[in-house]
């Protein structure tokens, strides 16, 4: 468990504290016809759960099941039993729930071809999980002393040496600075993209944030944030942190713009609290386990699935949610049928 992670997580904090996991799991069938039958199973920690715009919706989906239950351990977990038949010719969903209509969450297109040549019909099944922005946030890894900072959090950070107290500050209060200056640096290079803002007017607003954060997060800022990390207040805590990130950010984008004809200010928080939502979405994805099974006629004949040595109609794939970080993972697979 590290301390990096609370300070970097900011709204998503579930997935720090519980050890729990959440599974997706999917049996896709094609038929002769072209039709595809879709059953989604989820299931795992309910407070590893996807947010509720990102499950099933019920429009487009029959629920078989959708159930809340508390296990031995007093934990509360969620099991969904979801499906979905889709006539050839029809497009399938690129999300679970169809009705979110933001672009924050897990995308997976996917399209089914079919075709023939000569005697025979061709399926071929593409599906590309988006990559998932990661690694610009995640600057942690090379600048912190791993044993330092476990021992700090055992411990606590009054109960260590001055000398280990500054070593580990000096490691921890830059790399958090950067992160969250990444937001920012982001959204405005957007601004820029869409012709909102100068470049020149960007370059003042990142020296003023610059400038900004060094004087608010400060090592005796850091102390006192760290002395309470437990699992009582850090959501709390960092939520605070967050939020006062964001006024700062706020205030130094507003002290730069000389009117709001345009309501440049709402855009700019619009845009900020996306990347964060966006983010949180993505570690909250990071301990998810997937499992997609796929059916298809006759034989499949290429596929990066994993073949299990009898069936040749079918394959399937498993992968964690952190290979989506800053990646494109594709599934794919073509089959023949003799007609």
């Amino acid at each position: 468990m590290n301390i990096r992670n609370y300070l970097l997580t900011a709204i998503c904090i579930a997935s720090v504290f519980f050890s729990g996991c959440f599974e997706r799991r999917e049996e896709i069938s094609i038929n002769e016809n072209g039709d595809i039958f879709i059953r989604a199973l989820l299931g795992g920690d309910a407070e590893e759960a996807p947010q509720i715009s990102e499950l099933p919706n019920k429009g487009s989906w029959k629920i078989n099941k959708w159930e809340t239950t508390t296990n031995k351990e007093g934990r509360m977990e969620l099991e969904i039993d979801a499906e979905m038949n889709i006539p050839y010719g029809e497009s399938v969903p690129d999300r679970y729930n169809t009705d979110d209509k933001t672009d924050r969450g897990l995308r997976f297109p996917t399209t089914i071809k079919t075709y023939r040549k000569g005697s025979r019909t061709f399926y071929e099944f593409t599906r590309r999980y988006q990559s998932r922005k990661y690694n610009p946030y995640e600057i942690f890894n090379e600048s912190i002393d791993g044993n330092l900072e476990k021992k700090i959090f055992d411990e606590g950070i009054f109960n260590v040496s001055q000398k280990e107290q500054t070593q580990y500050l000096n490691q921890l209060i830059p790399a958090f600075r950067l992160s969250q200056l990444r937001y920012i640096y982001d959204v405005l290079g957007l601004m820029v993209f869409n012709n909102d803002m100068s470049q020149d007017l960007r370059t003042k607003m990142m020296e003023s944030a610059r400038d900004k954060v060094d004087t608010t997060f400060t090592p005796d800022r850091f102390k006192k944030i760290l002395a309470r990390i437990n699992e009582e207040t850090i959501s709390k805590e960092i939520d605070l942190v967050t939020k006062e990130m964001d006024m700062l950010f706020a205030s130094v984008f507003k002290n730069h713009i000389q009117t709001d004809d345009g309501n440049l200010l709402n855009k700019f928080t619009k845009l900020l609290d996306n990347e964060r939502q966006t983010r949180a979405m993505t570690d909250n994805i990071n301990g998810h386990g997937f499992e997609i099974s796929l059916t298809m006629p006759g034989q499949i004949v290429v596929t990066n699935g994993i073949f299990d040595g009898e069936s040749m109609e079918s394959v399937s794939w498993k992968f964690s949610g952190n290979d989506l970080n800053d990646c494109e993972y594709v599934l794919h697979a073509v089959s023949v049928l003799d007609n």
